[in-house]
């Protein structure tokens, strides 16, 4: 049976008991208890979570914590700014070719609605984020996957196709029960695709 490893932030964690069940039977699944945060994060958790675990197929779905703020209550640098992350990006796509067989798949930032994730965290001063910045960081992974030849999962066009509003919870950036539920199927769906 081939094996299936996600890795990636919150949202990942949100849809991977779906794409689990989704996909019983068809591969093994595995993914990281802890939640995978930036793309800084991924890599230094490769051999454990890529390397060591030898998968079949990787789908990666990191970036929300990279366009995050350093500064709280203000719009200054991205914890992961836009040039280190697309060479995070390059680094981790490489270092799977190198040392896996694995047929790689890379979700898009899934759309979030700023204000609403503003008011959300205005009272535990939650790091900002900008919603140009996740067109930006989507268009950066997208031009590498190409350039390696690397498949895309469209997360955000998903999102944004079925109706944002009506997947999201009310912080703006992760997802209702329903919701992860959705995503969860689509992530399966796209992966049995692969198989």
């Amino acid at each position: 049976m081939k094996k299936l490893v996600l890795i990636g932030d919150s949202i990942r964690m949100g849809y991977q008991d779906t794409v689990k069940q989704e996909l019983a039977g068809v591969c093994e699944t595995w993914f990281p208890a802890e939640n995978g945060q930036h793309t800084v994060n991924l890599l230094l958790h490769f051999y454990d979570w890529i390397a060591e675990q030898k998968p079949d197929i990787l789908h990666i779905n990191a970036g929300a914590w990279d366009v995050r703020n350093v500064m709280k209550r203000s719009f200054g640098q991205n914890i992961v700014p836009l040039e280190q992350y697309t060479d995070n990006v390059r680094y981790l796509l490489d270092l799977t070719k190198q040392y896996t067989k694995a047929r790689i798949i890379w979700a898009t930032i899934t759309p979030m609605d700023q204000e609403q994730n503003h008011a959300t965290h205005a009272a535990t001063t939650d790091p900002a984020r900008r919603v140009s910045d996740i067109a930006e960081y989507n268009e950066s992974a997208v031009r590498i996957c190409k350039r390696l030849g690397v498949q895309v999962n469209d997360l955000y066009a998903f999102v944004e196709g079925v109706g944002a509003s009506t997947l999201r919870n009310t912080d703006g950036v992760h997802f209702t029960d329903e919701g992860s539920r959705v995503l969860g199927k689509e992530v399966g769906r796209d992966i049995r695709t692969e198989l």
